[in-house]
Protein backbone atom coordinates (compact mmCIF):
# COMPACT_ATOMS: atom_id res chain seq x y z
CA UNK A 1 0.00 0.00 0.00
CA UNK A 2 1.48 3.38 -1.00
CA UNK A 3 0.86 6.34 1.46
CA UNK A 4 1.97 9.22 -0.63
CA UNK A 5 0.09 12.27 -0.72
CA UNK A 6 0.80 16.21 -1.43
CA UNK A 7 0.93 18.98 1.08
CA UNK A 8 1.74 22.62 -0.14
CA UNK A 9 4.20 24.77 1.95
CA UNK A 10 7.38 23.94 3.39
CA UNK A 11 6.88 21.66 6.86
CA UNK A 12 8.69 18.57 7.00
CA UNK A 13 5.56 15.92 5.80
CA UNK A 14 6.74 11.99 6.72
CA UNK A 15 3.90 10.66 5.00
CA UNK A 16 5.05 11.95 1.44
CA UNK A 17 7.46 10.48 -0.68
CA UNK A 18 9.88 13.13 -0.36
CA UNK A 19 13.45 10.57 0.34
CA UNK A 20 12.43 9.66 3.58
CA UNK A 21 12.36 13.75 4.39
CA UNK A 22 14.95 14.13 7.03
CA UNK A 23 16.67 10.44 6.92
CA UNK A 24 16.53 10.29 3.23
CA UNK A 25 18.29 13.79 3.42
CA UNK A 26 20.41 12.48 5.95
CA UNK A 27 21.71 9.93 3.77
CA UNK A 28 23.06 12.09 1.13
CA UNK A 29 25.41 13.72 3.82
CA UNK A 30 28.69 13.10 4.75
CA UNK A 31 29.42 10.97 8.32
CA UNK A 32 29.04 14.14 10.47
CA UNK A 33 26.39 15.94 8.82
CA UNK A 34 24.41 12.60 8.39
CA UNK A 35 24.44 11.89 12.17
CA UNK A 36 23.62 15.38 13.13
CA UNK A 37 20.79 15.16 10.94
CA UNK A 38 19.65 11.91 12.40
CA UNK A 39 19.44 13.51 15.86
CA UNK A 40 15.76 15.19 14.22
CA UNK A 41 14.46 11.74 14.37
CA UNK A 42 14.60 10.62 17.86
CA UNK A 43 11.29 10.18 19.11
CA UNK A 44 11.65 13.04 21.01
CA UNK A 45 12.68 15.69 18.44
CA UNK A 46 9.70 14.35 16.27
CA UNK A 47 7.64 14.85 19.27
CA UNK A 48 8.99 18.46 19.58
CA UNK A 49 8.63 19.52 15.88
CA UNK A 50 4.96 18.04 15.54
CA UNK A 51 4.05 19.83 18.63
CA UNK A 52 5.89 23.00 17.17
CA UNK A 53 3.74 22.75 14.27
CA UNK A 54 6.53 21.69 12.06
CA UNK A 55 5.70 18.33 11.07
CA UNK A 56 2.31 16.81 10.85
CA UNK A 57 1.60 13.00 11.95
CA UNK A 58 2.41 10.48 9.09
CA UNK A 59 -0.99 8.60 8.07
CA UNK A 60 1.52 5.55 7.01
CA UNK A 61 3.91 5.48 10.02
CA UNK A 62 5.30 2.18 9.23
CA UNK A 63 6.43 3.10 5.59
CA UNK A 64 9.87 2.64 4.30
CA UNK A 65 9.01 6.00 2.76
CA UNK A 66 7.56 8.27 5.13
CA UNK A 67 7.76 6.25 8.60
CA UNK A 68 9.42 4.01 10.99
CA UNK A 69 10.78 1.80 8.19
CA UNK A 70 12.88 4.17 6.91
CA UNK A 71 13.93 6.37 9.99
CA UNK A 72 14.92 2.36 11.06
CA UNK A 73 16.93 1.60 8.18
CA UNK A 74 18.74 5.13 8.57
CA UNK A 75 19.48 4.24 11.92
CA UNK A 76 21.00 0.97 10.91
CA UNK A 77 23.00 2.30 8.31
CA UNK A 78 25.03 4.45 11.21
CA UNK A 79 25.13 2.01 13.59
CA UNK A 80 26.39 -0.63 11.41
CA UNK A 81 28.22 1.37 8.78
CA UNK A 82 26.26 0.17 5.78
CA UNK A 83 26.19 2.19 2.51
CA UNK A 84 23.87 4.96 2.35
CA UNK A 85 21.39 3.95 0.29
CA UNK A 86 17.91 4.34 0.32
CA UNK A 87 16.20 1.52 0.13
CA UNK A 88 13.66 0.82 -2.59
CA UNK A 89 15.26 3.63 -4.86
CA UNK A 90 18.68 3.06 -5.07
CA UNK A 91 19.45 -0.12 -3.21
CA UNK A 92 21.02 -2.37 -5.88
Amino acid sequence: MACFSHHPGNKYRPETNDNIGITGNALALEDKDFEHFLTYTTGHEMKSMEKDGMLEKSSCPESLFGGEAGRAWSWAVADKGLDKRILGYNDL
